[in-house]
C-alpha cells in the first residue's frame, strides 16, 4: 500500500495511529449499537440522552444544557426543535432580558421510561464486552480525556 506524505503512515493504518478518528470511528458504532437498541422505545440514543438530561436537570436555561451535554447551542436547538415537535420537550418564552428554558413534558417523560429498559438492555451487552477492571478503566479514561481537553479548548 502506498505510503502517506503524514509520518509514513499507510491510510488502512491512520485510524491506528490517529487518536481522534480512532475514537471517532468507536464512538459512532458505539452509537449506531445504542441507536438500534433504543429505536423501538421511539428515541435515537442521542435524544434519549438530551431527555435524560432535562429529567434530572429540570427545567434548565439553552445554556446550561448546552454546557452540560457539551453540544454547541445551534445543534442543541435543531435537537431540540425536533422534540418540541413531537411534544416531548417544552421550549418556554423567555420573559424580557431573560434566556429561554427548556422542560421535559409528561409525553416526554412516559417516552423516556419506556426507553429506558432498551437502553439498561445496551448498556449490559457494552459492560459485558469488558472486564470490570476495564470498565472502570475505560470510565476514568473517558473522564480524564473529557476534562483536558474541555480546559484546551475553553
Amino acid at each position: 500500500m502506498k505510503k502517506t506524505p503524514q509520518m509514513g503512515i499507510t491510510p488502512s493504518d491512520w485510524e491506528n495511529v490517529c487518536y481522534c478518528m480512532a475514537v471517532r470511528k468507536a464512538a459512532r458504532l458505539l452509537t449506531g449499537f445504542y441507536d438500534t437498541r433504543v429505536a423501538p422505545g421511539g428515541l435515537r440514543i442521542t435524544q434519549y440522552s438530551l431527555l435524560n438530561h432535562l429529567l434530572r436537570l429540570g427545567p434548565v436555561t439553552i445554556n446550561d444544557l448546552s454546557a452540560a451535554v457539551l453540544l454547541e447551542r445551534t445543534t442543541l436547538m435543531r435537537n431540540l426543535n425536533l422534540l418540541a415537535k413531537k411534544n416531548l420537550v417544552e421550549i418556554l418564552p423567555a420573559p424580557a432580558s431573560k434566556a429561554h428554558s427548556i422542560r421535559l413534558t409528561n409525553l416526554g417523560k412516559e417516552r423516556l421510561a419506556r426507553t429506558r429498559p432498551l437502553w439498561e438492555l445496551a448498556q449490559q451487552k457494552t459492560e459485558a464486552l469488558f472486564t470490570p477492571q476495564e470498565q472502570l478503566f475505560l470510565r476514568q479514561l473517558a473522564s480524564r480525556l473529557s476534562s483536558y481537553l474541555s480546559d484546551a479548548v475553553a
